[in-house]
């Protein structure tokens, strides 16, 4: 028996088109210009109400860190695009997974990245958690840098983050002075 490509009945090389099994054609070529149209998983994303954002801004004191608490549910989640700017280095970002947690903290918020959309998301937010153990380090990254020169970085790891689970970002200031940083990060529900 022959396969069929999902959603995908009959494809016409010559013309580009496809048949969707709603029996609707779709033009995947362009005819002017013979080129593929295509749309980046990012937008698409977008598009259908499925990426959210979160920053923040911090003052840290020397030596000190921030925590933020994720908690994610029966979603799947991927964790996208961290970005961080700070006015002192250096300043550590690290990840860890399956964290102890003994009170969540403050809820937060992400914003739905498609502001026509009144859809929530279902990864859970905590700032200033309280944890007796970190858990596992998934990564660790360093904004390197002197007293005079803003540090910045950003970081395109995309993790897929187990369900039902407790996620832990910790910023830490390695300088001696305080650092005022800013810094945010993207997720996709699925």
């Amino acid at each position: 028996m022959e396969q069929v490509t999902p959603l995908i009945q009959n494809i016409q090389p010559i013309t580009g088109r496809f048949i969707a099994d709603d029996e609707t054609v779709h033009n995947i070529i362009n005819p002017a210009s013979g080129a593929v149209k295509a749309i980046q998983r990012e937008y698409f994303t977008v598009l259908n109400a499925a990426s959210w954002t979160y920053s923040m801004a911090y003052a840290i004191g020397a030596g000190q860190s921030v925590k933020l608490l994720g908690k994610t549910n029966g979603t799947s989640i991927h964790f996208d695009a961290f970005s961080i700017t700070s006015d002192a280095a250096p300043v550590t970002i690290t990840l860890y997974e399956f964290p102890t947690v003994t009170a969540e903290g403050t809820p937060a918020s992400g914003k739905n990245r498609n502001r026509e959309s009144d859809v929530d998301a279902t990864f859970e937010l905590f700032t200033a958690p309280t944890v007796s153990a970190n858990g596992e380090q998934l990564f660790i990254r360093n904004i390197l840098g002197t007293h005079t020169t803003v540090g910045s970085d950003s970081f395109s790891d995309i993790w897929i983050l187990k369900k039902n689970s407790y996620y832990l970002l910790t910023i830490s200031n390695g300088s001696n002075q305080t650092a005022n940083l800013i810094t945010g990060f993207n997720w996709i529900e699925c």
